[in-house]
C-alpha cells in the first residue's frame, strides 16, 4: 500500500512539473499603455513610443506576445495593482510604489518635475505658487511630491487634476490655469506647441522603469533587466535606436511665441509705412499738379499784360 501511495505522489509531482515547464509555451503579456508621448502613446490605433520600442524588441527576443491595454494613468495603476495588466511603463520608481508593485532593476530614463506658467506670470520659487491655480496630472508621482513639498512651506495652490500632460499645458495656454506641472521630457518636447513659459521651478529627479504586479512576474522583469543591461552599453542596440528615434530626433523648428509677436509687430509697422508712403506720394503729386497749374496761370497773366512789370524794395532798389 505504501508503494502505491508513493507512485501516486510521484505521479502528481511529475504532472505538476510538466505543467509549469512545457517547452515552447507562448507568454502573453498584457501591457498597459497611456498617453505620454514620446514615451508611450497611440497614433492611428497603433502603440508607439520609446518604451513601446524597448518592450517590442525584448518580446521579439523572448518570443512573447504583447497585448496592449489602453488606460488613463490613474486607471493604469489600479489595473496593475489588481493584476488586470501584467506590465506598465514608463513608471517612476519610488519606495511607496515598490510596496504596491514589483519593479525591474535597470533604469532606462531619468526625469524630474517642471512648472510651466502663462507668459506674463512671474513664478520663480515654490513660494510664488501660493494661491495660484495649478493644473496637475492625477496620480502622478510629481503631483504627489509637489503637494508634500508645498505643504511643508504652507503654500496652498488651487489644484486642478487632469488625465494627461497635454491637458495640463492646454489649461495653462487657455488661461484656465495660471501654471501647470509636467515632467521635463514632455515639457521639452511639447511646450513649444502651447503659449506657455518654462519657469525655474524644477524638483524631484526620479528613475523610470517597468513595473508588474507583486506576484508571478519575476521572470519577466529579470528578462527585461538582462536585455537593458546589455543594450545600454552598445551603440547600435534597440535601446540606442529607440533613444535616437524618440528622444534625440530633430523636430520641425517652430518660431517661439515671443518672436511671433515681434514679427507680427514688424509686419504691421511695415504695412503702415507702405500705406503712409503711398498717401504721401499722392499728396506730393497733387501739390505738384497744383503748383504747375498756378505757375501756368501766372505765366499766362504776365504774357497778356502789354506793360512792363517790375518790383522795388523799401529802399527803391529794383528787384
Amino acid at each position: 500500500m505504501r508503494r502505491i501511495y508513493g507512485f501516486i505522489i510521484l505521479f502528481f509531482a511529475f504532472s505538476q512539473l510538466a505543467l509549469v515547464s512545457i517547452p515552447g509555451e507562448e507568454i502573453i503579456l498584457r501591457v498597459g499603455i497611456y498617453e505620454n508621448p514620446p514615451m508611450s502613446f497611440y497614433e492611428d490605433d497603433v502603440a508607439q513610443g520609446f518604451v513601446i520600442d524597448i518592450i517590442e524588441a525584448i518580446a521579439k527576443e523572448e518570443g512573447w506576445q504583447i497585448n496592449y491595454v489602453s488606460c488613463q494613468w490613474s486607471q493604469c495603476l489600479e489595473m496593475l495593482e489588481a493584476g488586470e495588466i501584467d506590465l506598465l511603463g514608463p513608471i517612476a520608481y519610488s519606495q511607496e510604489r515598490a510596496e504596491r508593485f514589483e519593479f525591474n532593476k535597470q533604469t532606462y530614463f531619468t526625469n524630474w518635475g517642471t512648472i510651466y506658467s502663462q507668459p506674463r506670470q512671474n513664478l520663480d520659487s515654490f513660494l510664488d505658487l501660493d494661491g495660484v491655480s495649478l493644473a496637475v496630472l492625477q496620480g502622478d508621482i510629481f503631483t504627489t511630491k509637489l503637494k508634500s513639498l508645498l505643504n511643508q512651506f504652507y503654500v496652498q495652490p488651487t489644484y486642478i487634476e487632469v488625465e494627461n500632460y497635454s491637458a495640463v499645458l492646454e489649461m495653462v495656454d487657455s488661461g484656465e490655469a495660471q501654471a501647470g506641472l509636467v515632467n521635463r521630457l514632455f515639457g521639452d518636447l511639447h511646450s513649444s506647441d502651447y503659449n506657455v513659459t518654462k519657469t525655474s521651478i524644477i524638483f524631484h529627479p526620479i528613475e523610470v522603469r517597468f513595473a508588474a504586479p507583486k506576484e508571478g512576474n519575476a521572470s519577466i522583469l529579470a528578462a527585461i533587466d538582462k536585455y537593458l543591461g546589455e543594450w545600454k552599453s552598445l551603440d547600435n542596440s534597440p535601446y540606442a535606436q529607440a533613444i535616437d528615434t524618440w528622444l534625440l530626433a530633430p523636430r520641425p523648428w517652430q518660431i517661439p511665441i515671443e518672436m511671433q509677436w515681434a514679427l507680427a509687430a514688424i509686419s504691421v509697422g511695415f504695412l503702415i509705412l507702405i500705406v503712409s508712403s503711398f498717401v504721401l506720394r499722392e499728396m506730393v503729386k497733387k501739390r505738384t499738379a497744383e503748383l504747375t497749374a498756378s505757375e501756368a496761370r501766372n505765366l499766362s497773366l504776365l504774357e497778356s499784360i502789354p506793360d512792363l512789370l517790375f518790383r522795388l524794395n523799401s529802399d527803391g532798389v529794383y528787384l
